[in-house]
Order: structure tokens, then C-alpha cells, then sequence
């Protein structure tokens, strides 16, 4: 006899409703009919607790189907553990995958900044040494600065080591009285920066990038 079908017995024997016997399990008459239909089966302690109510040893109750029972719970607590280990295998492996690729990422990116920062470091080495060269073909520079409707011709002078010896700026014509309080700013500019350069290739790059940020013209007079 199965366990459905002795729980209805000694049900029925003690002369016991469904309704009744539920109210003393705490659970609900429904749950009685799916037990005596074979539907579900009881768990160990509810096993227990039938079989105080009927005076009946756990193994009469059972006819040895308690064993199934424990095996059936044992089966799905396993098979929880097994589905928590493969949920928990599949969440590692796309943290390792995101950690795989965020690591991936920064080494590109580190690598592809050195290897910027070292191409920008050779070209300005390059641009250093051909300044360097240009400098030195000679111990003095003349430069044509047109601003302000203005021609002006500035010359500088440097040792071996580049450091300036002197350095001028003249008007190429008469200008007006408003072209002459512009030059003499320039002048006062010239005269107030040039003792703090100890190199002339300085000097002329700064001079160069002041005079076109003020919206002029520079270029070198060969000669």
C-alpha cells in the first residue's frame, strides 16, 4: 500500500475528515487529498506528526517509503546545489571575461600612449636638432615682422652656445604718430623679456609666437 492511500486508511479508521486531520498539521485539506491521491507525499516531519496521530510507528506508517522520501529530498537538494555551483561557474566566468577585457583594453591603451608619447618625443628631438643645425650655421638671425600695416626688421645675435649677446628691432619706414606708440611697445615688450632668455633659439620660437598671436606675419631675411 502506498503512502496515499495508508494515510487515508488510518484516516478513515479513526473515523477523521480530511478537514480535521489538516486543522491538526497546520496545513490545508487540500494538501490531505493530494497526499491520499498520490499527488505529493508528506515530508519527514510531517511524516512524524501523522504518525503520533494514529498511534503508529514511523516505519508502519511508511512501509519503508520513508527511505524513498529521504532520498527524494537528498536528490533535490543535490540537484539545487548542482544548478547553485553551475549558476555560480557561469557568473565567474563573466566576471573573468569582463576582467579579461577591461585588462585588455588599458594595455592597448598604455601602449598605444607610449608609443605616441615615444613617436612625439623623437619628432621633437628631430625638430630640436634641425633648429640646432639652423642656428648654427651662423652667430646671428634677421626676421621680417609685418603687423599692424607695419614692416619691422629684428635681429638678434648669439655665442657658440646660443646664448643671446644682443638683439634689436627697427622701423623699415616713417610711420605715424600711432604706428610709433605701437613700436615702442613692442620695443618696451623686447627690452623688458630679454634678459630672462639664455638661449637665442628660445628667444626667436617665444618672439615668433608673440608676434603671430598678436595677428602679425614673421619670416626669416637670408643673407
Amino acid at each position: 500500500m502506498d503512502l496515499g492511500s495508508k494515510i487515508c486508511k488510518l484516516r478513515k479508521d479513526s473515523k477523521m475528515s480530511q478537514e480535521q486531520l489538516s486543522e491538526k498539521l497546520n496545513v490545508t485539506r487540500q494538501t490531505i487529498s493530494n497526499w491520499e491521491l498520490g499527488q505529493t507525499v508528506p515530508d519527514i516531519f510531517q511524516a512524524k506528526e501523522i504518525s503520533k496521530i494514529f498511534n503508529i510507528s514511523l516505519d508502519e506508517l511508511m512501509d519503508n517509503d520513508i527511505k524513498n522520501i529521504l532520498v527524494e529530498k537528498v536528490t533535490n537538494t543535490e540537484k539545487m546545489a548542482n544548478t547553485t555551483i553551475r549558476i555560480f561557474k557561469f557568473l565567474s566566468f563573466i566576471i573573468i571575461c569582463i576582467l579579461l577585457i577591461v585588462i585588455s583594453l588599458n594595455l592597448f591603451f598604455v601602449i598605444k600612449n607610449r608609443k605616441e608619447t615615444t613617436e612625439l618625443q623623437k619628432e621633437q628631438q628631430i625638430q630640436e636638432q634641425a633648429f640646432k643645425e639652423y642656428m648654427a650655421d651662423s652667430v646671428s638671425k634677421r626676421f621680417n615682422i609685418k603687423i599692424d600695416n607695419q614692416e619691422y626688421e629684428y635681429c638678434i645675435q648669439y655665442g657658440p652656445d646660443f646664448k643671446p649677446i644682443s638683439e634689436q628691432i627697427s622701423l623699415k619706414s616713417t610711420p605715424s604718430d600711432e604706428l610709433i606708440d605701437k613700436f615702442n611697445s613692442y620695443y618696451i615688450y623686447l627690452k623688458g623679456t630679454y634678459d630672462i632668455y639664455t638661449d637665442a633659439r628660445k628667444r626667436i620660437t617665444d618672439l615668433k609666437q608673440y608676434f603671430i598671436d598678436k595677428g602679425g606675419f614673421w619670416e626669416e631675411v637670408y643673407y
